[in-house]
């Protein structure tokens, strides 16, 4: 169960994780939900009254404890990017933290210092990992400057290119 399997990443992911479960002669069923809470856990459901033999998610609800042992009816599951909230489970997670920062921290080696940071969803935890270590890389720095640059909840490619090309017309445009 995906957020948005549009998104290059999840696509990117779904793929790999098909190729190894072919190996193993297992299939994988993909489900979008839109970044949906209730989508997620319908999803879930129909998963689960189907039998499947474990559940990979990335999360969009903001709670999981529907997922307990006892409401997975014994299968198992792991959460894919996003940590689950309020339930203890296996989880695979890239380090968004240390990402972010050594990309900030790059620009800024390059003489960088009007740095733009185009986010996805702020209110999912790998963005705001990535928008709190930015932050983070620019004020150990002692740099502001990219403070006017900041923009969040840009969650598709539409909305990616018309942020971009509003920055770029901007008086003073970002240099990164």
């Amino acid at each position: 169960v995906s957020g948005d399997l549009a998104n290059p990443f999840y696509s990117a992911v779904a793929s790999g994780i098909e190729r190894e479960l072919r190996q193993h002669g297992l299939q994988l069923i993909t489900a979008n939900n839109d970044e949906d809470a209730g989508q997620e856990r319908a999803l879930v459901d129909a998963f689960l009254e189907r039998r499947v033999r474990a559940l990979l998610v990335v999360p969009s609800a903001e709670q999981h404890e529907y997922l307990a042992v006892e409401g997975n009816r014994g299968v198992p599951f792991v959460f894919l990017d996003r940590p689950p909230v309020g339930l203890t489970a296996d989880t695979v997670l890239i380090d968004n933290t240390g990402g972010a920062r050594s990309a900030a921290e790059h620009l800024l080696a390059g003489g960088h210092r009007h740095i733009a940071l185009v986010a996805d969803l702020a209110s999912k935890a790998p963005q705001q990992a990535r928008i709190d270590a930015f932050v983070d890389a620019m004020t150990a720095a002692g740099n502001p400057a990219w403070a006017p640059y900041l923009r969040t909840d840009v969650h598709d490619v539409r909305h990616a290119e018309a942020v971009v090309r509003d920055l770029a017309g901007l008086d003073h445009p970002p240099t990164a």
